[in-house]
């Protein structure tokens, strides 16, 4: 497993991944490496950049369900907030919730005619106040095994189920970009066999999956799929897609063979998807979970690699010429994985994920920054239990404030969690 939202109702959720939706007052938890680091404005950084005076806090938000997740976060007119994720109650259930103002409410959701209980969103993305969409995967019935990617579109009143192909038996969509209301693509993958929810939301498909709206209706947009072996038929998987114009749309994953994880990255030039070779760190394993379009010559991706059995953060930054693998200060002796990237360089580059300890226990959620030439660690507060992890996925920005959506689990309750944060000062970002 390289990823997935540890929201495994069956399996009574003993292990937790995903961001950090809290209550207020929550305090910091024993064991967090960073909760003694302080940002002030007189602090700098290794780079010697002034430190902005800043602290990410957890925001009170509706838990609809005795288990909840939010996986997803989506910007509108950087005024309203989008949330996506899902919740269990007497079953899996598609979240959204909305930040209009100062508050979170939970949007309605209507499914189609005799779903199953089962059904979660993965991604969600928007371009103006009436054009968002969200994306995921449902059971269609009871058959075991068989899973139907999840469309829904947001008109500015209501989210509407969208039908779209769904190729295989198993098929999920876990990230989705809106470029204007007659284009949009999500990304995934799918199996050609049934599977159970653990293994499909784990983003371990044997399939690519690109799907594209065109105003009218989704189609499957076919690509080859670089990963093969005898294990599982391989993996291939696009875990995000983003979009700095119709004609420059990017989308990463990972593929794998009998031997190790790779970086899989594809890119649309307004014709057709081809891959664009990304460097892999190592002979361990690599696999890349996030990537932000600003432009041509601007494209970050974030995910893991692994060095001396430990996992190392990894950013990847194109110039429009070529990669380059970009400092990352993380956590030390423990694993460090990056889920989400925020690359606008005049608001600030953010990654988002989670860390923990060598045996896969304990740890919290991790936010790094763009510091001058390389990203530091920021203190975030851990509010799970000190044996099970709080993760973050995604962070975008709205009403002048950073956001960070995950989850977290506390030996009593299974939360979501957002993160916010607002900047004192000005950014020194310097890449």
């Amino acid at each position: 497993m390289l990823k997935g939202t540890w929201l495994t109702y069956s399996s009574l959720l003993q292990v937790v991944v995903a961001c950090s939706l809290a209550f207020h007052g929550a305090s910091l938890a024993e064991g967090n490496p960073l909760q003694s680091r302080e940002l002030n404005s007189g602090a700098l950084s290794r780079d010697g950049h002034p430190i902005l005076k800043m602290q990410f806090h957890p925001v009170g938000i509706p838990e609809p369900g005795e288990k909840t997740v939010l996986q997803a976060v989506a910007s509108v007119d950087g005024l309203k907030l989008f949330a996506a994720g899902s919740y269990f109650h007497k079953g899996v259930h598609p979240l959204v919730e909305r930040l209009a103002g100062n508050k979170f409410d939970v949007m309605p959701i209507k499914m189609p005619t005799n779903p199953s209980s089962w059904a979660s969103f993965f991604g969600i993305s928007a371009d103006r106040e009436g054009d968002a969409w969200a994306v995921g995967s449902y059971q269609p019935g009871w058959t075991s095994g068989v899973w139907k990617v999840l469309i829904m579109h947001y008109d500015g009143r209501q989210f509407k189920f969208i039908p779209a192909p769904s190729p295989g038996k198993a098929a999920a969509l876990f990230s989705v970009v809106a470029i204007n209301p007659d284009n949009a693509w999500a990304v995934g993958g799918y199996f050609q066999h049934g599977v159970g929810y653990m293994t499909l939301q784990f983003e371990s498909t044997n399939h690519l999956l690109i799907e594209h709206w065109n105003g009218s209706n989704w189609k499957v947009v076919n690509v080859s799929n670089p990963g093969h072996g005898q294990w599982n038929g391989g993996t291939n998987v696009l875990a995000f897609v983003s979009a700095s114009s119709p004609s420059d749309v990017w989308a990463v994953g990972h593929y794998f063979n009998d031997l190790v994880s790779r970086n899989l990255c594809l890119r649309f030039d307004g014709l057709s998807w081809k891959e664009v070779k990304t460097p892999n760190i190592g002979n361990g394993i690599n696999a890349l979970f996030g990537v932000a379009a600003t432009g041509k010559k601007n494209i970050w991706t974030v995910g893991t690699y692994t060095r001396r059995r430990l996992r190392k953060s990894l950013v990847l930054h194109f110039n429009g010429l070529k990669w380059a693998k970009v400092i990352t200060v993380d956590i030390p002796h423990v694993n460090n994985l990056l889920f989400g990237i925020n690359g606008d360089l005049r608001r600030g580059v953010w990654a988002v994920g989670t860390y923990f300890n060598r045996n896969h226990t304990g740890g919290g959620p991790l936010i790094e920054r763009l510091m001058g030439r390389r990203f530091e660690s920021m203190p975030v507060r851990k509010v799970g239990s000190s044996d099970y992890r709080d993760v973050l996925y995604e962070m975008t920005t709205c009403q002048q404030n950073y956001f960070a959506v995950g989850e977290f689990y506390n030996k009593v309750a299974h939360r979501a969690m957002i993160e916010r944060s607002s900047l004192k000062r000005g950014s020194p970002n310097q890449y």
